[in-house]
Formats: C-alpha cells, sequence, structure tokens
C-alpha cells in the first residue's frame, strides 16, 4: 500500500512536468505543416536560394549543395553543404521528437555529404575557407529563435536559452573541427 502511496504522489508531483513534455512532442498536424514546407519531390531553384537562403528550410541548403556540385561548382557546394549542416545540426539538437530532423539530418549526410566530403577533403585549405564562409554567412544570417524557422513546425514547447545554447554548441563544433584542418 504505502508503495501505490508513493506512485501516486510522485505521480502528482510529476504531472505539470510530463505534460509539458508532451505537449513538446508533434502532432499529426505539426507533421503535415513540415511536410508541407519540405515539399517532397519539389526541387529548389538553385539562383532562387542563393539570392535569399536565409528564407530557405534548413534541407533546401543540402539540395542546392546537391545542385551546385553536380553543376560544377563544388566550392560553393561545400559552403552551402556545411551552412546547411550547420543549420540541420540545430534543428536536430533542438527537435524534441529525435525522430523527425535527426533521422533527415543522418541521411542528408550520408548520402550527400559524402560526395561533397571527399572533394573537400581534397584541399583542406579550400575545405577551411569554405567553413569559414560557411560560418561567416551564418553569423551575418542568424537562425530566428522561432520553432517554425528552426524546427519547421510552430506548435511546440519551446525553450529560447536551450536553443540558444544548441546554437552556440554547433556552431562551436563546426568552428573546431575546421580549426583541426590546419
Amino acid at each position: 500500500m504505502k508503495a501505490i502511496f508513493t506512485l501516486m504522489t510522485v505521480m502528482l508531483i510529476a504531472s505539470p512536468a510530463l505534460a509539458e513534455r508532451y505537449k513538446a512532442l508533434p502532432t499529426e498536424r505539426d507533421n503535415a505543416e513540415m511536410e508541407s514546407q519540405l515539399k517532397p519531390g519539389s526541387e529548389v531553384d538553385v539562383d532562387a536560394f542563393l539570392k535569399s537562403p536565409q528564407s530557405y528550410h534548413w534541407v533546401s541548403f543540402y539540395e542546392a549543395a546537391g545542385k551546385l556540385f553536380a553543376d560544377g561548382r563544388k566550392d560553393e557546394a561545400v559552403k552551402w553543404y556545411y551552412a546547411g549542416q550547420l543549420r540541420g545540426r540545430v534543428a536536430a539538437g533542438i527537435d524534441p521528437d529525435p525522430s523527425r530532423n535527426n533521422a533527415l539530418l543522418s541521411s542528408l549526410n550520408y548520402g550527400l555529404g559524402k560526395p561533397i566530403n571527399d572533394y573537400a577533403k581534397s584541399d583542406k585549405e579550400n575545405w577551411a575557407e569554405q567553413i569559414d564562409a560557411a560560418l561567416a554567412w551564418d553569423k551575418e544570417h542568424p537562425l530566428p529563435n522561432d520553432p517554425k524557422a528552426v524546427i519547421g513546425i510552430s506548435d511546440v514547447a519551446w525553450d529560447s536559452a536551450n536553443f540558444q545554447g544548441v546554437y552556440a554548441q554547433v556552431r562551436d563544433g563546426l568552428a573546431q573541427m575546421r580549426k583541426s584542418l590546419n
């Protein structure tokens, strides 16, 4: 009986925390909203992307990088790949549903990242320059502190301090990787 009472007390105390946790999980509407933003099957217009990349979802950075790479604009592809990776890692790090942005990021890094990274590794000085360019561009166009812009959905519990911490950590990780190229 004492165990049941203890369990009930713990559940009552934890209820607000559990409610907040479940609010953080995406709903079907959230997933549909994100899917409509990504427009599966649609292609990114590279010229339009390059005019205003900050207005695109992080997945579009990968799409643009893939097209640039295929068109022989390999250095530009490296820059936008790393800018997209930075934003994708922030999205994956802050998203309460780890199966959504994490899975997509892993898939894109494996499929699209391999040829871009293989090219980038062939000239470490150039690789470092492109990472510097990605970091500089991101610094000039920081991600807004907004769940819709970062994760792709708006109806989610949002912790601004956590967002800022994850963003700083991801930027620092890329900067550290870049330093290791020297």
